[in-house]
């Protein structure tokens, strides 16, 4: 036993006389990384530096400098550097239309092949000129990249995430404050409070269930940049359409799909220029036809036009988080619906006023009748 402890003492003694020698670092950073701190916009351009020693036996020099974007410059000298000498890596950040904080990155290669990464950083206050551009929506102490999330399509029971930033002003810190006027809705902000200079990034998450409404949806949230502050909050606009899942559509009703004919193709109201403002309303019917093999689920009608009016069971629209049951017409039946058109409502010169109707056909979820016409 001893004598198997005492071989492989010295096989691993020969071995490590045979191996390789550790490297050693042919420089070091007297100071690498650099901060560029709190710098003004107007000011201009800032330069930094970065300083190594040459440790190594041999001469080394700086075979190149690429920083990681256009923003940042560079300057160096390719001269040898002896054994024991110090070398000096410039750069200079351009602030001009960059306010906010920056983190970049300036790569640095040596004539012996050995490569680093010089990290630079800062924060910038930007003018009103840049800010006035970049972020155009007024919020008091902040300014908004977005005064409307336009989400576009979405798919019920999705819920998908949209962002929009806001470049804090003062001096001092503060906690903006956020609030959305529907529970489908949820707000997020990157950081509670904002410091001089910082950009708060806000998640936007969409719950299509949760908020419980088909089609257009329109979610004021208000953004106020001090809550203690006596100034009103300023309303950024959430708006999407909400479609069913169709997907899930065509495995629920396993081929036993409804469609949706509804009549007519358009209501037309003519000329009416002539109208002198009678307050009757005029009168319509739309007919809703399930024309398929399953049952029609019809999830909303609606109009975006105050001129318009519904009768039962479409009289009053869904309210956010409480969304209405179904209208269900079954195969080969119909629901009339009546329609009320409030002359006094319509627009001046020509009009078209769709009517939007949502229904659980996979074909065609979405279907639109015009009201049309000339005032």
């Amino acid at each position: 036993m001893k004598r198997s402890v005492l071989a492989a003492l010295c096989a691993a003694a020969a071995l490590a006389a045979t191996a390789d020698p550790v490297p050693v670092a042919s420089i070091r950073w007297i100071d690498r990384d650099f901060d560029f701190g709190l710098m003004k916009e107007q000011a201009g351009p800032k330069t930094g530096s970065s300083r190594f020693v040459n440790l190594g036996p041999d001469t080394v020099s700086v075979f190149s400098v690429k920083p990681s974007c256009g923003c940042t410059s560079a300057e160096f000298s390719d001269a040898p550097v002896a054994p024991g000498d110090t070398a000096v890596v410039s750069y200079t950040y351009d602030p001009h239309m960059r306010p906010g904080k920056f983190d970049k990155s300036v790569k640095v290669r040596l004539s012996n092949g050995d490569r680093y990464s010089i990290r630079i950083t800062g924060n910038v206050l930007g003018t009103p000129e840049s800010l006035a551009t970049l972020f155009p929506v007024d919020a008091g102490e902040m300014r908004l990249t977005d005064a409307v999330i336009n989400a576009g399509e979405v798919t019920f029971g999705k819920s998908p995430v949209f962002f929009f930033n806001a470049y804090s002003m003062p001096l001092d810190s503060i906690s903006p404050s956020v609030r959305a006027a529907s529970p489908g809705l949820v707000v997020k902000p990157s950081k509670p409070k904002a410091g001089p200079g910082d950009i708060v990034t806000y998640s936007l998450g969409f719950d299509s269930r949760r908020h419980g409404v088909y089609g257009h949806v329109d979610i004021p949230v208000e953004f106020k940049a001090d809550p203690a502050s006596d100034a009103s909050p300023v309303t950024v606009g959430f708006r999407a359409f909400v479609l069913p899942d169709t997907e899930y559509l065509l495995l629920k009703q396993k081929g036993a799909n409804p469609v949706c004919a509804p009549a007519p193709d358009i209501i037309d109201l003519g000329d009416m220029q002539g109208f002198q403002g009678d307050s009757r309303p005029i009168k319509a019917v739309v007919t809703i036809t399930n024309a398929g093999k399953g049952p029609l689920g019809i999830l909303r009608l609606y109009s975006n036009s105050d001129a318009i009016r519904f009768g039962k069971p479409f009289s009053s629209s869904p309210e956010p988080g409480g969304k209405a049951a179904p209208v269900t017409v079954k195969p080969g039946k119909s629901l009339k619906v009546n329609v009320e058109i409030d002359p006094a409502r319509l627009p001046s010169g020509p009009f078209r006023i769709p009517l939007e109707l949502i229904t659980d056909d996979p074909a065609h979820p979405h279907l639109q009748i015009p009201v049309a016409g000339l005032k």
